[in-house]
């Protein structure tokens, strides 16, 4: 009785742990992705700033 009773409001919640699990790894690498962005417009700028001494 206890498991059908979990097992249907596991169905009605609707949060699948799979999806969850992609999309946290999608958002990791959007972020990853933002910070290679960033670490090389830094260098960038030093790059710049350092010529213009």
């Amino acid at each position: 009785m206890l498991t059908a009773a979990d097992a249907a409001r596991s169905s009605v919640s609707g949060v699948s742990i799979d999806e969850e699990m992609t999309n946290m790894l999608m958002y990791q690498r959007a972020y990853e992705g933002a910070a290679k962005v960033m670490s090389a417009v830094d260098e960038m700028l030093q790059t710049l700033m350092s010529i213009g001494r």
